[in-house]
Order: C-alpha cells, then sequence, then structure tokens
C-alpha cells in the first residue's frame, strides 16, 4: 500500500509542478527548457493565417518532442550574434530559445541549405494571475521571402489559448524589408529579418486562477526551399524599444510629460508615449485608439513621441473600475504596415478621480498708516490650495504692465500640502496681475484685480500709472539714459474737472499723458497731485527702469517678495527676489527721503551687502527704504568702483505698518539665520563645485529641486564645506535648521 501511496503522491506533484508555475517562471529561458515541451510537423499552406494543413488540405498533425533541446529545431543559444544577419541572438539576461534553423533540419549535422517545410512550436502551461493576465514576450524573426508563394511563405506565430484576439502571425510577405544576406555554405533568397520586437497578451478577468496555455511556432516555407527560424526571450519584461514599434501608459502621476493628472474635476489627463518601428522607411505613428472608456481631447506630439488624452469620469458608468489601454498603427509612406502594437493596461477607479483645488481671495486695501501717500497701500491675497495628497506646488506672479526689458514674472511662494495660503503684501499701484498656481502638472491662473486706494482723498482713488519707458539718448553712455512714464485720472465725483499734477492742470478721464522725463541715474521720483478745495495734496512714487543704452547690458530684474516685521515694531527685513546673470551682485539701501541723495560707505543712512541669484534676506530697516541694486565686476560691494556700473535697478519699499497681524513676524534670531548663519558661492553655480559656509557647529541640510523633492543630505563640521553637485541646469534650494530651530531656505542656479 505504501508503494502505491507513493506512487499517487508522485503524479500529484507531477501534475501540480507542470500547471502551476507562472508565465514568468523562467521567461527567458535562463534555465533551460524547464516549464515548456516542445512539437513539430510539416505543412504545405496556412503562412498567412497561422492555420497550418498538410498537402490533403487537412490541418496538420503535430508530433511530441520527448528530449529537449533538438539540433536545429529546438535549442538554447547564449549571448552572441546571430552570424547570418547580425542580430543579437538574446535580448535579456544570457540566454535564449532558437526555433528551427536557416539550414533545415533533415540533416542534423549538415547543411541543407533550404527549408524542409519544417515547423517548431514550444508551448507552455502556466497560472493565470492578476499581475501577469497582462504579460509580453519578446521574438526576432528571420524569415526568407521566396517570390511567388502564397500562403507558403516562411512564419512566426505566437498565441495564447485565454486571449485568442492577441495572436501574432507573421509570415515574410507581411514585412517587405527584403535584404540579401550571405552565408559561406549557402545561397538564399532575399530575406527578412525582424530584430527584437515585443508582443503583449490581454487575458480577460474572467481567467483569472484558470490555467493557459501559449505556444510559439516558427515554420519554413511551405513549398520545402526556403527557411525561417526565430528567437524568444523575455516573457514579462518591459515592452519598449521594440522593432514594430511600441507604447505605453502611465499609471502613476505625471513625471515630465507623461503620467496621470487631475487638473478638472471629474476629468482625468492620462498620457504615454511610443516608440515607431527600427524596419527598414520612415514610420510614423497613424492612429493611437483607446481600448475599455469613450475618451475624448486625443493630443499627439510625434516630435516628443507622446500623446495625452482625457477620461470623464461618466465613462467609468456603474462600473467601480476598468481597464484601459492603447492600440497604435504605424505605417510608411510606402503603405508598408506592421501589426497593430498594444500598450500595457491601467486600471482607472471612480476613487481616483480628483483635482486640485485652488482661488484667489483678493484683500482690502490698507492705507500703511499713512493718510496721503498712495504708493505705500497695499494688500494681501489668500491663496487656498486643496486636494494636492502631498504633491508640491509653485505660485508665481506676472505683471501686467512690467517695467520694459522685463518679464515681470517670479515665483512668490513654493511648498507642499493642503492649506490656505496668504501671500502679500502687494503694492496697488503696481496694477493688475496674474497668479499662476503650478501643481505638478496642472496649471491654475487667478487674475487679480486690486482694490482702490485708500489713502490720499477719493478722487484719487483709481489713478493710473503705465507704460513706464527708457530712453537711450546715447547708446554708448548709460548714465545719459532717461525715463518717462503716463499718467492718468479716470472720471472721479469732484466738483472740479480738473486736478493739478505739480503745478499743472488735467482733466479727469482724459487719455493718458507722458508725466516726467528725468535721468534714470536720479532713482526714484515723488509726485504730488491736488483737487483744491476738494482735496489736500496727495503723494505717489514711481521708480525709473534700468539703463536700455546697448552698452549697459543689463538683465536683472528685481522684486520684493516678502516682508517681516521684527517684534515688537522694531523694524523690518526684506526677502528681495534677484533674477539676472553674471557673477557678482550688490545692493545700497537708502534711507534718505531724497534718494539722488549719492550712496557712498560713510553716509550713516546706507547699507551696503552683496546679493546672490534668487532669494535675499536683507535689513532689518527702519524707514522707507530705496533700494539700488546693481551688477558689478568684483566681490567688493563697498566699492566706489560698483557704483559706477552701467547695469543697475531702484525699487522702492515703503516702511509696512507692522500693527497689521498679516505681516509675519519674526525674531532676530530667525532671521539672522538666514542671513549670517549659512551662505553659499558662487550663485550662480557654473560648474559642480558648492562653496558652503557655516557658523554653525554642525550643519545639517537638504538639497532640494524646485518642487520641494529631495535630492540628497549634507552634514558637515566646522565652517566650510565643498559641495560637488552633479545636476540639471535649473533653480534649487539648500534647506536647514538654524540655531533655533528654525527651518530655513537658501536658493541658488545650476547654469
Amino acid at each position: 500500500m505504501s508503494l502505491i501511496l507513493a506512487f499517487f503522491q508522485l503524479l500529484a506533484f507531477s501534475a501540480h509542478a507542470q500547471v502551476d508555475n507562472l508565465i514568468c517562471d523562467n521567461g527567458g529561458f535562463e534555465d533551460d527548457f524547464q516549464y515548456y515541451e516542445g512539437e513539430r510537423t510539416t505543412y504545405f499552406n496556412g503562412s498567412d493565417s497561422c492555420s497550418l494543413v498538410d498537402a490533403a488540405n487537412n490541418p496538420v498533425v503535430w508530433e511530441d518532442v520527448l528530449t529537449l533541446p533538438s539540433a536545429k529545431e529546438f535549442e538554447i543559444v547564449t549571448t552572441g550574434i546571430d552570424p547570418l544577419v547580425g542580430f543579437d541572438m538574446v535580448k535579456f539576461g544570457n540566454k535564449a530559445l532558437k526555433l528551427n534553423n536557416q539550414y533545415g533540419h533533415t540533416l542534423p549535422n549538415g547543411y541543407s541549405c533550404a527549408g524542409s517545410r519544417g515547423v517548431n512550436k514550444l508551448t507552455k502551461r502556466f497560472k493565470v494571475t492578476e499581475e501577469n493576465r497582462d504579460f509580453t514576450i519578446w521574438y526576432s524573426a528571420i524569415l526568407e521571402n521566396p517570390a511567388g508563394h502564397l500562403n507558403s511563405q516562411p512564419f512566426v506565430n505566437i498565441q495564447c489559448n485565454r486571449a485568442p484576439n492577441d495572436e501574432l502571425c507573421l509570415d515574410a510577405d507581411f514585412l517587405e524589408c527584403e535584404e540579401k544576406y550571405t552565408d559561406p555554405n549557402c545561397s538564399y533568397d532575399g530575406i527578412d529579418a525582424l530584430d527584437w520586437s515585443c508582443h503583449r497578451f490581454k487575458i480577460p478577468k474572467e481567467f483569472i486562477d484558470s490555467i493557459a496555455v501559449i505556444e510559439m511556432t516558427v515554420g519554413d516555407c511551405g513549398c520545402g526551399g526556403h527557411f525561417g527560424y526565430g528567437y524568444i526571450d523575455g516573457m514579462c519584461e518591459e515592452c519598449t524599444g521594440s522593432a514594430l514599434g511600441s507604447g505605453q501608459l502611465y499609471d502613476s502621476t505625471f513625471d515630465g510629460l507623461v503620467g496621470i493628472s487631475n487638473c478638472v474635476k471629474d476629468q482625468m489627463t492620462i498620457c504615454g508615449d511610443f516608440n515607431l518601428p527600427l524596419l527598414c522607411g520612415t514610420w510614423d505613428v497613424d492612429t493611437i485608439l483607446i481600448n475599455g472608456a469613450v475618451i475624448t481631447d486625443m493630443e499627439i506630439d510625434r516630435i516628443d513621441s507622446t500623446f495625452c488624452f482625457v477620461v470623464d469620469k461618466s465613462a467609468l458608468g456603474d462600473e467601480k473600475c476598468i481597464d484601459l489601454f492603447a492600440e497604435f498603427t504605424f505605417s510608411t509612406t510606402s503603405n508598408n504596415m506592421v501589426p497593430t502594437q498594444q500598450s500595457n493596461s491601467i486600471e482607472i477607479c471612480q476613487d481616483d478621480f480628483r483635482s486640485y483645488i485652488t482661488a484667489a481671495y483678493v484683500g482690502e486695501c490698507s492705507d500703511n498708516d499713512t493718510d496721503a501717500n498712495i504708493s505705500d497701500d497695499y494688500y494681501f491675497v489668500d491663496v487656498p490650495i486643496y486636494g494636492t495628497q502631498g504633491d508640491s506646488w509653485e505660485i508665481t506672479r506676472s505683471l501686467r504692465d512690467p517695467y520694459p526689458n522685463e518679464s515681470g514674472s517670479y515665483t512668490i511662494k513654493t511648498g507642499a500640502g493642503d492649506d490656505t495660503y496668504r501671500i502679500g503684501p502687494f503694492l496697488i499701484q503696481e496694477g493688475e496681475w496674474l497668479l499662476t498656481i503650478n501643481i505638478g502638472v496642472c496649471t491654475y491662473y487667478h487674475y487679480i484685480f486690486p482694490p482702490e486706494y485708500c489713502s490720499g482723498c477719493k478722487e484719487f482713488n483709481d489713478l493710473e500709472i503705465s507704460n513706464i519707458q527708457c530712453i537711450a539718448n546715447d547708446p554708448a553712455d548709460p548714465f545719459d539714459d532717461t525715463w518717462s512714464f503716463d499718467f492718468r485720472i479716470p472720471g472721479s465725483d469732484s466738483t472740479n474737472p480738473t486736478y493739478l499734477f505739480g503745478n499743472q492742470t488735467h482733466f479727469y478721464n482724459a487719455p493718458a499723458f507722458e508725466a516726467f522725463n528725468g535721468l534714470i541715474s536720479a532713482g526714484c521720483q515723488t509726485f504730488t497731485i491736488s483737487d483744491f478745495p476738494d482735496c489736500d495734496n496727495t503723494t505717489f512714487t514711481v521708480c525709473p527702469p534700468k539703463p536700455c543704452s546697448s552698452i549697459s547690458g543689463c538683465d536683472i530684474e528685481v522684486y520684493t517678495t516678502e516682508i517681516i516685521c521684527r517684534e515688537n515694531n522694531q523694524g523690518y527685513y526684506l526677502n528681495l527676489n534677484l533674477e539676472a546673470t553674471g557673477q557678482f551682485y550688490c545692493y545700497s539701501a537708502n534711507l534718505n527721503l531724497d534718494p539722488s541723495v549719492p550712496s557712498t560707505a560713510t553716509s550713516p543712512n546706507n547699507t551696503f551687502g552683496s546679493l546672490g541669484v534668487g532669494s535675499n534676506p536683507i535689513g532689518p530697516f527702519t524707514e522707507d527704504v530705496y533700494i539700488k541694486v546693481y551688477k558689478c565686476d568684483v566681490p567688493d560691494c563697498d566699492n566706489e568702483r560698483c557704483e559706477m556700473t552701467p547695469c543697475y535697478k531702484y525699487i522702492y519699499v515703503p516702511k509696512p505698518d507692522c500693527r497689521d497681524r498679516d505681516f509675519p513676524t519674526t525674531r532676530r534670531s530667525q532671521m539672522n539665520a538666514q542671513v549670517d548663519e549659512v551662505s553659499i558661492y558662487p550663485n550662480p553655480l557654473g560648474d559642480q563645485s558648492l562653496t558652503i559656509e557655516s557658523t554653525m557647529s554642525i550643519t545639517k541640510m537638504n538639497l532640494l529641486d524646485i518642487r520641494g523633492n529631495r535630492i540628497s543630505t549634507i552634514e558637515f563640521e566646522g565652517a566650510t564645506y565643498q559641495l560637488n553637485l552633479d545636476i540639471l541646469p535649473g533653480l534649487y534650494i539648500l534647506q536647514y535648521e538654524d540655531r533655533s530651530g528654525n527651518i530655513s531656505f537658501i536658493k541658488f542656479i545650476k547654469q
């Protein structure tokens, strides 16, 4: 009884081992023929459809090959080059399968130089799972292409009984890329050589946990005179770079140009990429069809080989989840076609439909605790950002009427996560602007209309300053550049039809007029407007553009991105954002009410300092400040030589009313950490070596990209650290913790 029991146990074990392997097991033939069985036959016709028949037009009969390998029929090859066509015989790993042979197999030890109607088929049984029901198989085919042979050409056939619609049947007539190849033993007709190509099978969900069979077949010519052979490798490998073309969908959040985004509620944008065929001819993608749902807005970028389309949530109907995949049709101008290529499948579920939520709420005007100065009237903007699921975001500002030769655009704030963020202050005098929020690849626009002025008298609440211009009087003398601006006050409730600009009378609601023309080097200018007896004097300040003479070559742009009040109303700090090219930048901050007073290092009202490209905290200041930012050819900013630079820009920052709780407040130690504790140079970074200087005993930092993704961590002791960076050009952030435990940031640019 024990022998009988052992026998049946052995049978059960053998059956289990046969059917419970998976499609990916030994998918690259690294374990030779484990899990595979072979069959052979001969045929006369049927290569067009791979339905093979004998001379009597009956279906062929297959003969089992009991022992594998079998010479010139079923062979394992190792890494090397096919001696006839020069292809790699192995695609992945060290081994692959070779089916059939260019010398036929009627003479196992010789060269018949002709096919013998021989057909070889390798079979594998496997268990279908959710993970492997969408699988790939790689193959290459070398098929002699004789003329005049209809339905009897050398062919390759790959099929799976659980996915009959995905059968590959490819004979030599289909390729039309014949070339002559030489062999020392034989001469051949034209040969179609198909390099490694990927084929995909998609088994329906209802067959999960069932047993499937895959068959890989290569056959000679049905007339007996020509050969066909091929290589098989790489089951379950990625399907990119196929000689017949390929494509894929991305089922993760956008990365660059491809992926999934949810920029609009109840809609999902899905993207992918594709590779054109590598066969003879010039190929293009004809169509990309999406299976599984009705889609809209298909866009194909043939330059970057990407595509995107939109799926509406309603396309799922009552289904909780659906599968999507793409079908690619490629062709050449000569109408040469290849089989339709399928992408991977991705699952889209009801819960996947989400969208980012953004808005912008403009606050009220604040007069900044002054009665008559319009130029310091400001407001804040509240920006709610929700639904990010941790994705990073960036808020940028673009002025409608920027200064000449400036973009008027800069980054206000970056971060990650959900919250309502208060940005500002923004000066009403700067006019309308566009707020842009970038989250992943989604972009949201909010046009900002500032509130009316609240300083001075109501008659001037809508005054407009526009068309600031630089005039290059002498292209070789940037210090001779002058500037102008236009001024206009729309109709008001004043009982007078006119107002005074300085000593000149102008009409309300008249066209804009040129209000000033003076030297740029004289700095910012303050003007007075009046409407007696209804309105006393109201003042405003306008700063000039940068020089525009050709010799200046001035590309500076500088903006105030943040004002931080010190505790107990003890002054304030500024965050300046500098965008420029070059190595050394300086600033002088003039506290005189008359900005034309020369800036000298000995002036008690002036402070000097250096700036880097990006964010620069400076201060503290206790009054209105006129700041001159200028390019210098030496690092010493306390140098008269720097003051004579032809490239400079003035900005005016009115003293903030720090009693306004909308202003962020910081302790001296916090701001000093950003200014003094850590510094870097050069900035911008031209090569790969960045010097970090620190006054802390131990400095710990994270290197982040502009989206807040961590690239690396840095920790060092001592005052100086040399950081070697192999990074792409762009904006980067060094994040560190200062002595007070506050998180601080330094931005730098890699050129």
